[in-house]
């Protein structure tokens, strides 16, 4: 069975990179190499990942996060001002440096 949910998992992620290597290339400017496009697809990957942890920090808790599925919908951006708010940070309604660093998520810029 765990076999299988790594198979799944690996399927998972070849899917979403597929996605984000599309989505960077079919965005990027003309001029830009391979290695740009490849950039900007990580720099999706990590943000799509951050959005997660918090997202499922948020729910844990105790937040009224629906989906933890790494895409920040309008009904998050309030629990994120709310979070925000509760926490005497400034209100930008996304999940910037100062929000992530209150969550205790470590990321790369």
């Amino acid at each position: 069975m765990k076999k299988n949910i790594s198979k799944l998992k690996q399927s998972s992620t070849i899917i979403i990179l597929s996605f984000l290597g599309q989505f960077a290339y079919a965005n990027m400017g003309a001029g830009v190499g391979v290695q740009g496009k490849i950039a900007l697809a990580q720099e999706e990957i990590q943000e799509f990942e951050l959005t997660k942890q918090a997202e499922q920090v948020l729910k844990n808790a105790g937040y009224n996060i629906e989906k933890v599925d790494g895409v920040t919908q309008d009904s998050e951006r309030k629990v994120i001002y709310t979070y925000q708010r509760d926490q005497g940070l400034p209100l930008t309604g996304e999940y910037d440096a100062e929000t992530l660093d209150s969550l205790n998520i470590t990321y790369e810029l």
